[in-house]
């Protein structure tokens, strides 16, 4: 008897649009900064997970925030520390747009 009350509530549910599917709204992609590529703070970059895979094309904005060992620094801070120091990266973005919302960094 309950199990039919339960269907019976879940099928209610789902008439009224209350049940939906989950919706990806963000995605991630680990890196390090050899397969990393980024020019301007608001701008386009590249960002590979290995040498042999094909870059994904993301979008930076003046709402993306850079982070490296936790903290936040600038953009220039981060593109210094990545010319300077193998760091593994990851690198966050919105699904619907690509738009990085963030990328974090740690030493190698």
């Amino acid at each position: 008897m309950h199990h039919s009350i339960r269907s019976a509530l879940f099928c209610m549910l789902l008439a009224c649009g209350a049940a939906r599917a989950a919706e990806v709204v963000e995605q991630s992609v680990e890196a390090t900064s050899a397969t990393v590529s980024m020019g301007t703070a608001t701008g386009s970059m590249s960002v590979r997970s290995c040498v042999e895979c094909p870059s994904r094309y993301l979008v930076l904005t003046s709402g993306s925030r850079f982070f490296l060992a936790g903290a936040q620094v600038t953009f220039d801070e981060l593109k210094r520390q990545m010319a300077a120091t193998p760091l593994f990266m990851t690198v966050h973005y919105r699904a619907a747009d690509n738009t990085v919302t963030r990328i974090t960094a740690s030493i190698q």
